[in-house]
């Protein structure tokens, strides 16, 4: 099964994140927000969550590509009878590791906190997926999360 990861839908949802960590802060230090004006470093940390993700899911993978300017592909080996609401819960999840691999790139060395928060939540939905993957179809929870 063919899943497609748009890299403007992940800087989107990463402004917006980021936003949000800035607004709420409660610290003295806000982390810095990050805008679109961040778009080129960011798409290269998108392109590496993407590239790590891929190698994480190794044994699930028929293909994946990094090519393209604006989609990411990754072709998964679901076991047989997945169901279908399944698709749409693994596509949240594999979107979430990318957001959460990114914005732990783009905070490393500014704040080491929410870098770390972001690596976890990221690991969190990577293992979920695997277990998913692995275990065929059951009722595991996927739901994303963003701590």
């Amino acid at each position: 099964m063919t899943f497609s990861i748009s890299v403007t839908r992940i800087l989107e949802n990463i402004y917006g994140v980021s936003a949000m960590y800035t607004l709420l802060n409660h610290h003295d230090k806000p982390p810095r927000m990050l805008r679109s004006d961040h778009r080129a470093m960011l798409d290269k940390a998108v392109r590496l969550g993407f590239s790590k993700l891929c190698f994480r899911l190794l044994p699930f993978i028929d293909n994946c590509d990094l090519d393209d300017d604006e989609i990411l592909t990754l072709d998964l080996k679901l076991p047989s009878g997945f169901p279908s609401t399944g698709y749409r819960v693994i596509q949240a999840a594999l979107e979430d590791v990318v957001m959460g691999e990114t914005l732990a790139q783009a905070y490393a060395g500014y704040d080491t906190e929410l870098s770390d928060r972001n690596t976890s939540s990221a690991a969190k939905s990577l293992q979920r997926i695997r277990s998913s993957l692995a275990a065929g179809p059951c009722n595991a929870a996927l739901t994303p999360s963003l701590f």
